[in-house]
């Protein structure tokens, strides 16, 4: 909610969160084509934020699994972390770490080759940012997406470890022009 309050959108405007870690964004996308198809309403805004670098990653302390959950596999599945899914979907259709590093490198350059181009799309939007060096906080105006690293390479890729499995072959964000990529080179 405070996301569409900080983009300008009225309180009374209706408004929920989706949160599918990766995919929120594009979940997001989905409900609203889904509500304005339905005639819920003609006009609604979808954006995804996802900030899982303040995600541990692992489970509460106080976390229970229910028994009707334990009972079902298609249940317990639903348990099983996104990361955990993508090493058996790469170990089920042989996609390997060189492939995996291939795809990623070009769609870093194939996000920078289209910069330019989504400009026009892009809302600026004022916000704190946190120096990791310094610890200090200033406000910037972010108009472009930073996690495009159009310097990527296979030999930077290689540098980086698996990371939801010792013998895996995923990295965190593999296939994607994201921020984590460049907080892990």
């Amino acid at each position: 909610a405070s996301v569409a309050l900080n983009a300008g959108i009225p309180e009374t405007a209706g408004c929920r969160t989706v949160n599918r870690q990766c995919s929120s964004g594009l979940q997001a996308i989905a409900d609203v084509a889904a509500a304005i198809r339905a005639g819920y309403y003609e006009v609604g805004v979808a954006a995804g934020v996802e900030t899982m670098s303040h995600n541990s990653m692992q489970p509460p302390k106080n976390f229970v699994v229910s028994d009707s959950m334990k009972r079902f596999r298609s249940g317990r599945g639903c348990l099983l972390p996104m990361g955990i899914t993508s090493e058996n979907v790469a170990a089920k259709y042989g996609v390997t770490r060189r492939e995996q590093d291939e795809f990623a490198m070009l769609s870093h350059q194939r996000a920078a080759q289209a910069k330019t181009r989504f400009l026009a799309e892009i809302t600026p939007v004022s916000c704190d940012q946190k120096n990791t060096n310094t610890g200090k906080v200033a406000r910037i105006l972010a108009t472009v997406d930073d996690g495009v690293r159009p310097q990527t390479t296979m030999e930077s890729l290689a540098k980086l470890r698996p990371v939801f499995s010792k013998k895996g072959s995923t990295l965190l964000v593999t296939p994607l022009s994201s921020p984590m990529a460049r907080q892990l080179a």
